[in-house]
């Protein structure tokens, strides 16, 4: 009982005593967390979000047949930034608007005015027929592409462009979103620099038969570090600088045990036991990772307030998991240790 009084005033004792250790402790914690962030972020950006749109992207799936058409649903005077990829089922087209012009500003083109172009207000206007042809094509070969609006069964064919962009989904024609059959649209993703503009796109688009996907990318915290030692310079840079710090925070942990050698003596001397040291040990550990795990949170709104929080509360959670059985490894191997070391002193008492 007087044990489980005076346990406050004990951990807090050890925490003044063992303080620069702890900082040690709170900032490998924060290294896993920006590297587990900063991996994540590269992977779902690089991987997993499709046609390299931005993180405000939203996925929607038909679930019910309906005859409205693009005009029917989407007045594009009424959006700024809005992107919208329609695709179709079993097709290598794809239906696009683009107020941002991202996909010919991202690609590799021939700057030609008078023969290439991209889509204008006028063709999302009159519902033109019109397309680009992506990655299959010869911009030099002006005629070439040109003629090759038969094959597409277009209007025009309004340009050649090379991006790595539409490779991934086997798109080897992009056509005005307002000249396809709307009806035989399997999945739309949408896509703004404006969120309101992605929530009043999606509204429309599941009033006329679609259902929001919800992104879940299932990421293994083993892999995010393991694949950041294989990925770019800076993931490399973050990730080694994070095993270098907890490298440390584990030598300097028999380093700071090593004070404590004279009371494991003196416990053994007036009787005490293995079993009540390490439970002693383990839950001042446990309370003390507790509230360094506490204190990393506050990470989680910088992430948020910087606004680039790309790890969910899942993956912080295990990373916590993983510093709490660090803590306790390293707590009972060094009691255990030194233990061993004060033996024969509490034979010969």
């Amino acid at each position: 009982m007087t044990l489980l009084l005076s346990f406050p005033s004990i951990t807090m004792k050890i925490i003044k005593k063992n303080s620069l250790f702890i900082m040690l402790a709170l900032l490998t914690n924060v290294c896993l967390l920006f590297t587990a962030n900063y991996a994540v972020a590269s992977i779902i950006n690089e991987e997993l979000v499709p046609y390299e749109l931005s993180q405000n992207y939203v996925k929607l799936t038909r679930i019910k047949k309906t005859t409205a058409q693009a005009q029917d649903i989407i007045d594009f005077n009424d959006y700024d930034q809005l992107i919208i990829i329609a695709e179709i089922n079993d097709s290598h087209v794809v239906g696009l608007l683009d107020l941002q012009m991202k996909f010919y500003n991202q690609s590799t083109k021939a700057i030609a005015p008078h023969m290439y172009r991209y889509f204008s207000e006028d063709d999302y206007t009159s519902g033109a027929p019109v397309g680009f042809v992506v990655n299959s094509c010869d911009f030099v070969d002006v005629e070439a592409v040109k003629t090759s609006k038969t094959t597409y069964q277009l209007d025009e064919v309004i340009n050649c462009l090379y991006s790595e962009v539409w490779d991934e989904h086997a798109i080897n024609m992009v056509q005005n979103m307002y000249s396809i059959d709307f009806t035989k649209v399997t999945r739309v993703f949408i896509d703004s620099t404006d969120s309101q503009e992605v929530t009043m796109a999606k509204r429309k688009l599941i009033d006329h038969g679609f259902a929001s996907v919800d992104k879940d990318y299932n990421l293994s915290v083993v892999n995010i570090f393991l694949d950041s030692l294989s990925r770019g310079k800076h993931e490399q840079f973050l990730t080694v600088a994070s095993l270098s710090v907890f490298i440390l925070y584990v030598s300097m942990a028999f380093l700071f045990f090593h004070r404590y050698t004279k009371y494991i003596r003196v416990s053994r001397m007036v009787g005490g036991n293995f079993k009540r040291m390490l439970l002693f040990t383990s839950t001042v550990t446990a309370v003390i990772s507790l509230i360094l795990s506490n204190i990393a949170y506050l990470v989680l709104f910088y992430f948020k307030f910087i606004d680039v929080y790309y790890i969910n509360f899942e993956i912080f959670l295990k990373i916590q998991l993983f510093m709490l059985l660090c803590n306790l490894i390293l707590a009972t191997v060094n009691l255990s240790l030194y233990y061993k070391r004060t033996e024969n002193l509490a034979r010969r008492s």
